[in-house]
């Protein structure tokens, strides 16, 4: 079952929902995320576009979940869509080729960044950081256009 946790990064309270944890055979945790459909590609992640996972990795392992404590080891994503192997769901690893501390140091970074430029900081949010990244079904009602040219 899903279980809520939270932790304070830079004076901000990260809050989030873990959808699974399973502690492996040498006490290390494997953080898993159910998807209904595609699951993001490991260079998706590692550039700072998805830091679900490794954020509730970082959570996780300061205690932010409860009765929950290890390292996190593993971060996967187990799909109910179809691949190319299996009509019936796959998995597919987060990690990519980077190790799940640098994993985890590099996310907490990007957010602190985050926290530092937007969060706490003067700039203005931005619609979509990376306009020419993979189409996503709420693109039709995206004002990308109108906002392109205007100065910040």
């Amino acid at each position: 079952a899903e279980v809520k946790g939270s932790l304070e990064i830079g004076g901000v309270t990260l809050i989030g929902r873990l959808d699974r944890v399973d502690k492996l055979a040498d006490g290390s945790l494997a953080i898993i995320d159910y998807k209904s459909g595609k699951p993001p590609s490991a260079q998706s992640v590692a550039e700072g576009f998805y830091l679900q996972l490794p954020l509730i990795g970082i959570v996780a392992m300061r205690g932010g979940f409860g009765g929950v404590v290890g390292a996190p080891s593993c971060f996967e994503y187990w799909s109910l869509g179809r691949d190319k192997s299996n009509p019936y769901g796959y998995m597919k690893s987060a990690l990519g080729k980077v190790e799940p501390t640098k994993f985890l140091t590099t996310a907490e970074a990007q957010f602190q960044a985050a926290i530092d430029r937007w969060l706490m900081g003067n700039d203005p949010f931005t619609a979509k950081r990376a306009p020419e990244r993979a189409y996503s079904e709420y693109n039709h009602l995206m004002r990308y256009d109108e906002w392109a040219g205007r100065d910040g």
